[in-house]
């Protein structure tokens, strides 16, 4: 059984209460909207290190990084529908009845109807006209009429860096391309970030969890990372 005193000390603690006033909603507020610039600030930060990493893309750079190169670098490329070819037939009959109706010209394709210049250049082009636009930029628009009505998400990026888009606000008139799904709970942030433990560059194994590559290499000196050894 405890002490008389002791007792007293343990029932007054439990009604202990913390006197403020009303400068205690100003902190809140201050604090609260501190946090919220920080959180912004960190989440641009990690968007422009993302935007630099698809840099390494081209050439493949990315294989001579010692962060990077374990990343999914694979991406999507446009598909174009397939050209209809129609047979020789087909195009003579055509180049007779345009000949019946009066309407034949020897320099025109019997495949391709007259299009008049103040008229749409496609169905997947809306309110272009020939008349509007330099001349040549005119196959760049014909071209809309062959991509596929389902097109690849963000076509030429790498896998990894796609998932930290929002694909489902594409719809949105205000949507805009870029990683603003990123936060520092993702496993490649570790690796934009180029973290280190005793100077050597963190990894993740699917077996083992984080660690870090420590190459087999002596007298190595990697104050610069260009001179990691790869291999």
């Amino acid at each position: 059984f405890p002490h008389p005193v002791t007792l007293c000390g343990l029932l007054e603690m439990t009604s202990t209460y913390l006197p403020v006033n009303h400068n205690w909603e100003h902190y809140l507020h201050e604090a609260q909207s501190t946090y919220d610039d920080l959180q912004k600030e960190l989440k641009l930060s990690l968007v422009h290190l993302a935007n630099d990493a698809c840099s390494l893309l081209p050439n493949n750079l990315y294989k001579k990084d010692p962060w990077l190169w374990d990343l999914n670098w694979s991406v999507q490329n446009i598909k174009f529908k397939k050209a209809v070819v129609k047979s020789t037939k087909t195009k003579q009959r055509k180049k007779s009845a345009n000949k019946s109706d009066g309407l034949y010209d020897k320099n025109q394709d019997p495949d391709e109807s007259p299009v008049p210049e103040d008229t749409a250049l496609s169905d997947g082009v809306k309110d272009i006209n020939l008349s509007d636009i330099d001349p040549s930029l005119k196959q760049m628009y014909e071209t809309a009429a062959s991509l596929r009505k389902i097109r690849p998400f963000l076509p030429g990026y790498p896998l990894w860096y796609r998932e930290l888009c929002d694909k489902s606000a594409i719809d949105d008139p205000d949507w805009e391309p870029g990683p603003y799904l990123i936060s520092t709970q993702m496993r490649s942030v570790p690796k934009l970030m180029r973290m280190t433990w005793d100077g050597f560059p963190l990894h993740y194994d699917e077996k083992h969890g984080w660690g870090y590559l420590v190459p087999d290499v002596k007298d190595l000196d990697i104050s610069e990372p260009d001179d990691y050894p790869l291999e």
